[in-house]
């Protein structure tokens, strides 16, 4: 693919190339890009390394948002993605059921939608993470915490 330069466009050309762009991806049946993305991240990162479970997409009616990845041996992982426009507290936030996953993976995405981090929280971790971020009166960053709780795993690419 030759390199567009889309400094030198116009605005309803960019419009033109992302309505493209999301039209292909829905074709694809890729609709939560974002998510989607993130999924396909950890699959591939947990594919490639030796000492991580393979992960799949579970194969039935019920995919969506919340739907977990699962391994061989039954676990199911929650996979939920942020860039730099979205933060955990957004995502957390859809997730009602603590009961259909046993492990939360959080995908850092690069401003260029690159893996940049996988954070990998116990379902207790991630409700002491929730209840904690929703005291939170002001908008202040998980991330930060994140990175240095030593009780979070985290996989970098």
């Amino acid at each position: 693919m030759e390199d567009i330069k889309l400094e030198e466009l116009s605005d309803k050309e960019i419009a033109t190339l992302l309505r493209m762009s999301i039209s292909e991806y829905m074709k694809r049946g890729i609709n939560n890009l974002i998510g989607e993305l993130g999924e396909t991240w950890v699959i591939n990162y947990f594919r490639k390394s030796k000492k991580l479970p393979e992960l799949k997409k579970l194969d039935d009616e019920s995919s969506g948002a919340n739907t977990p990845l699962i391994d061989a041996n039954g676990k199911k992982y929650l996979v939920k993605t942020i860039d730099r426009f979205m933060d955990v507290k957004y995502k957390a936030q859809g997730i009602d059921d603590e009961d259909a996953f046993d492990t939360l993976l959080i995908v850092r995405l690069s401003k260029d939608f690159e893996l940049e981090v996988i954070y990998e929280l116990s379902k207790e971790k991630f409700l002491d993470y929730k209840n904690w971020y929703e005291s939170l009166e002001s908008k202040s960053s998980i991330r930060e915490k994140l990175d240095g709780d030593n009780e979070v795993v985290k996989m970098y690419n």
